[in-house]
């Protein structure tokens, strides 16, 4: 019964229900209504020709030619691969000198950024030492731990400076 009601179902709520689940962009949709015209067109003939069939009938030849006429588009495309960025490159061939020293140079200045952004020992010594002179409050959880509220916190922050 299911199937009988999937089966009736027009060209029209086919192709609402492919556009919801896929996105399809503006070039489909004029190429569904193209396809949609066509049959339209196919099944008048169909019933000029054959004045027996009935309206059921007449959906399900509907949507059989539809399936198969668009069922090429809705597969998908060599093509459409082509378009998706490649997010993981093959480490360089042992061979291949000139790959293998441009990943060496990027690798080493994205290190060296990272360490810029990191604190050296003395930033580290004052952040202890402002955070240090801060009077927090001692949690309830942990004894030995100092918290501070947000007020100290914002204070800490103007003082450090913008690095911290």
């Amino acid at each position: 019964m299911m199937s009988n009601i999937k089966e009736s179902k027009s060209v029209e709520t086919l192709t609402t229900d492919l556009s919801i689940s896929t996105g399809i962009s503006e070039e489909d949709k004029k190429l569904n209504e193209i396809l949609k015209n066509r049959l339209r067109k196919y099944i008048k003939k169909l019933d000029e020709t054959y004045a027996s069939i009935t309206k059921e009938e007449s959906e399900r030849i509907e949507l059989d030619t539809f399936k198969q006429l668009y069922k090429p588009k809705t597969e998908g495309d060599a093509e459409t691969y082509k378009k998706i960025p490649k997010f993981h490159f093959k480490l360089p061939n042992s061979d291949d000198i000139l790959a293998q020293k441009l990943r060496e140079e990027t690798r080493s200045q994205f290190l060296q950024k990272k360490s810029k952004e990191l604190l050296d020992n003395s930033e580290l010594k004052h952040l202890w030492s402002l955070l240090k002179k801060t009077n927090g409050s001692y949690s309830m959880a942990n004894n030995e731990e100092l918290t501070i509220d947000y007020l100290q916190f914002r204070k800490i922050r103007d003082e450090a400076g913008p690095k911290y």
